[in-house]
């Protein structure tokens, strides 16, 4: 059965508990009853504790939440290095994909008189002389940092905004 939530943002609107979603509100900004979902730990005797103890084990292996030392702790939106994870659909709950890219493939045949630059450039050229004939060959580096975008991250990903990643606990 749904928990109607009455903070101001969200007045008159089913949620429930255990339902994940992403605010644009600060942490301390949090409608009543949500949690910042980073893996915070509670006492099993506090009101968090009990909601999240009481959670279904299905829900709670996915979510990686367990107890300890008499703790249990939040779902956690965010990788072990501290980037937060895109929410994605799925047919498997919980389930991560890490980083990956796309191959980006390349081939230059031929003599190019000039590059621009941008994503292409000659790095050197010589010139060789055999049977008579004379060709020339040319490195051409491919680097796609010279496009203008930010390539000093670790990750892939598109143009995106923060959100928090929030928890409905209701208490």
């Amino acid at each position: 059965m749904p928990i109607l939530l009455s903070g101001k943002p969200l007045v008159n609107q089913s949620v429930y508990v255990g339902e994940i979603r992403l605010f644009p509100y600060r942490i301390y900004d949090l409608p009543n009853g949500w949690y910042f979902a980073n893996g915070d730990r509670y006492s099993l005797d506090s009101p968090q504790g009990k909601v999240l103890n009481n959670l279904s084990n299905n829900y709670k292996q996915d979510f990686n939440i367990y107890l300890s030392n008499d703790t249990v702790n939040l779902p956690n939106m965010f990788y072990i290095d501290g980037r937060g994870m895109f929410i994605r659909p799925s047919n498997t709950i919980s389930n991560i994909q890490n980083d990956q890219i796309r191959p980006i493939i390349g081939f230059i045949s031929g003599m190019i008189e000039s590059c621009d630059d941008t994503l292409f450039k000659i790095e050197s050229t010589t010139w060789h002389y055999a049977f008579g004939s004379s060709y020339k060959h040319q490195n051409i580096s491919f680097n796609t940092s010279r496009l203008g975008i930010n390539y000093n991250g670790n990750d892939t990903h598109p143009l995106n905004i923060g959100f928090t990643p929030s928890v409905f606990l209701g208490v």
